[in-house]
């Protein structure tokens, strides 16, 4: 039977299970990580079906999604600057996929797929947005409990 160690410290978890980062207790760099991927894997398996209708063409479609895995890769706490690029993406992505959603719902008389493609995106980048800019507070602030 195995012993257990209570003087060890083991790593607090947020609400949603992450651990917490020891020294950026207000890190969510695994969430913001793990929706950028979210957001990736659904372009990946949105561009084929509506590559026709993206603006900037399929080749920029694919340079984005490769970014936003780069980013999702390099988001660490130990780097300011990654976070500060973590909520500039987000802003980006939000930006990009909402100004898509809403000129569709405008000139579209019903919700197509590709509004809904769109939109979706559009709040999961919002998210990210959410968790990175509070970790890049913490980071900034050197906000330690």
């Amino acid at each position: 039977m195995e012993q257990f160690d209570d003087t060890v410290d083991v790593p607090r978890r947020s609400f949603l299970g992450f651990r917490k980062h020891p020294t950026v207790p207000h890190y969510h760099g695994h969430i913001v990580r793990r929706l950028f991927v979210l957001a990736g894997i659904i372009m990946l398996i949105g561009l084929p079906f509506f590559a026709s209708l993206v603006k900037g063409g399929v080749l920029m479609a694919i340079a984005g999604i490769l970014v936003i895995g780069l980013y999702a890769g390099l988001t660490t706490p130990k780097h300011t600057w990654i976070m500060w690029g973590d909520v500039v993406l987000s802003v980006i992505g939000s930006l990009i996929f909402e100004v898509i959603a809403i000129g569709l719902y405008t000139t579209e008389s019903s919700i197509g797929m590709y509004f809904v493609f769109n939109q979706v995106l559009a709040i999961v980048f919002f998210f990210a947005l959410y968790f990175s800019v509070k970790t890049f507070r913490a980071m900034v602030l050197r906000q330690t409990k």
